[in-house]
């Protein structure tokens, strides 16, 4: 792919879809990498995975669930759930505000950059609290 297809296919996007699409995506792929990587730290060196399925930890029985992809499509939907709310929680604070306008040029703000990190740091650990 070429710079500029990139560029257009990522203009496409923004105009179809805004801020609030891209952040989404952004944050849906984001938790499930996250994701992905804690359960491989979980199930550790000692188990095997077969490619073709994935295990869940259910109390402290290691199950298998079922086909990966149809596993990460799972966690993939979850993860936009989340996602939403991340939205919804930088959509409340008003540092964040010129941003859902429109405003894609305060992506490239470093101010704005350190509050959207923290905003996103402080939201991981009030999830992780309540579990």
């Amino acid at each position: 792919m070429n710079i500029e297809l990139a560029e257009s296919n990522i203009q496409k996007f923004m105009n179809r879809y805004g801020i609030e699409g891209f952040l989404k995506l952004y944050f849906a792929k984001y938790l499930l990498k996250l994701l992905k990587s804690e359960l491989k730290s979980k199930m550790g060196s000692e188990i095997s995975i077969d490619p073709g399925v994935i295990f869940h930890y259910k109390g402290q029985q290691i199950e298998k669930l079922c086909d990966i992809h149809e596993y990460e499509g799972q966690l993939f939907e979850e993860c936009k759930k989340k996602a939403d709310e991340i939205i919804t929680q930088f959509k409340k604070d008003k540092k964040f505000n010129d941003l859902f306008k429109g405003n894609l040029e305060k992506l490239n703000d470093p101010l704005l950059e350190k509050c959207f990190e923290k905003k996103l740091h402080e939201i991981l650990e009030e999830w992780k609290g309540e579990n």
